[in-house]
C-alpha cells in the first residue's frame, strides 16, 4: 500500500519553531552588549567634533547664538548627560571670567544612559586628578584654551560610558582632549 504525504507533521513542525527560536537567542545575546558599544562610541564622536568645533568657532570668528565672536566655554560635568557649551563676551579674560555673565550657546546630549568622567592630567607622564567637573576656556580669535581647574593642565582625559563599565569591555571610552 503506498502512502503519500502532502503535508508536515506536528512534530517537525515543533522542530523547526525550537530551531528558530534557538537561532534568535543566539542573535539576540550580543545584540545588546554590541549595541551599547555603539553609542558610546557614538557619543566619544560627538564630543571630540565638539571639542574641535568649538575651537575652530573661536578661530574663524563666527556668530554665535546671542553674541558675534565669543570666547567659549566648555563645561564636561562627572556622571552627567551633557556637555555645555557657553559664549563669552570678546572683552572677557580669565582673570574676569567669574564675575562675568555667559550666555548658553549649546548643549550636547549624550543618548541612553552613557555618562562622563573627566579626569585632568598634567603631562602624559601623569596619572591624573579625578574632578567633579573639567571648564576649558577658549579664547577667540586665536583659538588657545586654558582649564580652569589648573591653567598647567595639558591633556583631559574624558571616560564616557555606563555605569560599571570597563574599557575592556567596550562599555566606556577613553577620550583625549589636548590645550590647543
Amino acid at each position: 500500500m503506498s502512502f503519500s504525504r502532502n503535508a508536515f507533521t506536528l512534530v517537525e513542525i515543533m522542530i523547526v519553531i525550537a530551531i528558530i527560536g534557538i537561532l534568535f537567542m543566539v542573535v539576540s545575546i550580543p545584540y545588546g552588549y554590541y549595541t551599547e558599544r555603539a553609542r558610546v562610541q557614538d557619543a566619544k564622536n560627538q564630543i571630540e567634533q565638539l571639542w574641535t568645533l568649538a575651537h575652530q568657532t573661536a578661530r574663524n570668528g563666527s556668530v554665535i547664538t546671542g553674541s558675534e565672536n565669543a570666547n567659549l566655554l566648555l563645561v564636561i560635568t562627572k556622571d552627567a548627560k551633557t556637555v555645555n557649551l557657553y559664549s563669552v563676551p570678546l572683552t572677557v579674560n580669565l582673570e574676569t571670567l567669574r564675575n562675568t555673565s555667559i550666555f548658553p550657546t549649546g548643549e550636547m546630549q549624550l543618548r541612553d544612559s552613557v555618562r562622563l568622567d573627566p579626569l585632568l592630567v598634567k603631562s602624559i607622564e601623569e596619572d591624573g586628578t579625578a574632578m567633579n567637573h573639567a571648564s576649558y576656556f577658549i579664547e577667540s580669535p586665536n583659538g588657545t584654551g586654558t582649564f580652569l581647574e589648573n591653567p598647567d593642565i595639558s591633556r583631559i582625559v574624558v571616560t564616557v560610558g555606563y555605569e560599571n563599565g570597563s574599557l575592556e569591555s567596550g562599555r566606556a571610552r577613553e577620550i583625549q582632549l589636548f590645550r590647543q
